[in-house]
């Protein structure tokens, strides 16, 4: 009788500790998984070789293009740089024409020669837009208001574009409205930049950003 006591004494122990164990561990997981979802959401990638970004989505392959576009290099201004810093130390409010377009393609043909790798990237589409993290909400906002048309320019002076359709070209036969269907399925990030001071020339005290839209695949 005492024998079946200890051990039922020690079988209570035991299944004590493993369920303590057991409340102790789900709860691991659930803090784990939580901080999993939330960091999925905002991106943060920092370092000399690497990009810096902030609130990225689309589809992987998308990601990977994009990614290998950003970290090629081409040459700028008498200088061999990574893309993605050419693109954040450029103040693309106040860059002239003519740099503008000789920027656009460069870009243009090195984005065509990195997805001539890729399967099924019949189409593509770049739009990068400096220190407005929503154009189009912003426009639809402004829209019909005094001022709007300020708006819209600065947004256009603000903005680097270029796509797979010829220059100054339908968009490969397709209509504007299609275009934007590109953008709806586009893998999109928030690239920081290094300056706090906005195109106007003030401190925002936050590292300004360029929210950049891309497309590769199949013509819609």
């Amino acid at each position: 009788m005492a024998i079946n006591k200890i051990n039922k004494h020690a079988q209570i122990g035991t299944t004590l500790t493993w369920f303590t164990a057991f409340i102790i561990i789900f709860f691991i997981i659930i803090i784990f998984l939580s901080a999993t979802i939330v960091s999925s959401g905002r991106k943060y990638v920092s370092g000399y070789d690497t990009i810096t970004l902030q609130e990225y989505s689309g589809n992987l392959e998308m990601q990977k293009n994009l990614f290998n576009v950003l970290n090629s290099r081409i040459e700028f201004d008498e200088k061999s740089l990574q893309i993605k810093d050419i693109l954040r130390n450029i103040d693309m409010y106040n860059l002239g024409d003519d740099k503008k377009n000789e920027l656009k393609t460069k870009l243009k043909k090195q984005t065509e020669d990195i997805l001539k790798d890729s399967l099924g990237a019949d189409c593509y589409v770049f739009q990068a837009v400096y220190g407005i993290e929503n154009p189009e909400e912003t426009l639809k906002k402004v829209s019909g208001m005094q001022g709007s048309n300020y708006v819209s320019g600065f947004i256009e002076k603000s903005s680097l574009e270029f796509s797979s359709s010829p220059e100054g070209g339908s968009y490969s036969g397709y209509s504007e409205k299609q275009k934007q269907k590109l953008f709806e399925s586009a893998s999109g990030i928030m690239l920081l930049r290094e300056t706090t001071m906005n195109a106007f020339g003030v401190d925002t005290k936050e590292n300004q950003m360029i929210r950049i839209k891309f497309y590769s695949g199949k013509c819609l």
